[in-house]
């Protein structure tokens, strides 16, 4: 895990996403991005199939 793991569980908190729990199969990042459309893509290292979900949210004061 990356050094910023408690930073990413308190913004998630922050911004109303779901609890992110240590130890979970759950994945979090944050990325500052330019506005413009953009296109997830979730894949595994198997290629096994299932469902997933990607949920977006906006946190104007981290690019300040």
């Amino acid at each position: 895990m990356g050094g910023q793991v408690g930073e990413v569980i308190d913004l998630s908190s922050q911004v109303g996403a779901f609890d992110l729990k240590l130890g979970s199969n759950d994945s979090a990042m944050v990325a500052v991005l330019p506005p413009g459309l953009y296109t997830c893509v979730l894949d595994t290292v198997t290629d096994h199939k299932g469902v997933g979900l990607f949920e977006i949210y906006p946190v104007p004061w981290v690019l300040a």
